[in-house]
């Protein structure tokens, strides 16, 4: 039969436990919302670049929607007929 100390001890170590683990849940959280962030930061960094090389490039292009909230601007190719 455990002893009253025992059993203090137990719960005790059993609450240091939890609360450990809730600390690296929190932590695993943390790191999983700063990876999407960082994710969403370099979706929208590639779609700049994309834009600029596919502007830069030759061609007719007409300017649809201004950028704006952080995406690129929208633009529109005039056809090109395949010979």
């Amino acid at each position: 039969v455990p002893s009253h100390k025992e059993i203090a001890r137990d719960a005790k170590a059993a609450k240091k436990r939890a609360k450990k683990v809730a600390k690296a849940r929190s932590a695993a959280y943390s790191e999983m919302e700063a990876r999407a962030d960082r994710m969403a930061k370099m979706k929208l960094a590639e779609e700049h670049l994309n834009t600029e090389k596919l502007v830069a490039a030759k061609g007719r292009k007409r300017k649809i929607k201004d950028a704006e909230d952080g995406k690129p601007a929208v633009y529109k190719w005039r056809r090109k007929r395949a010979k």
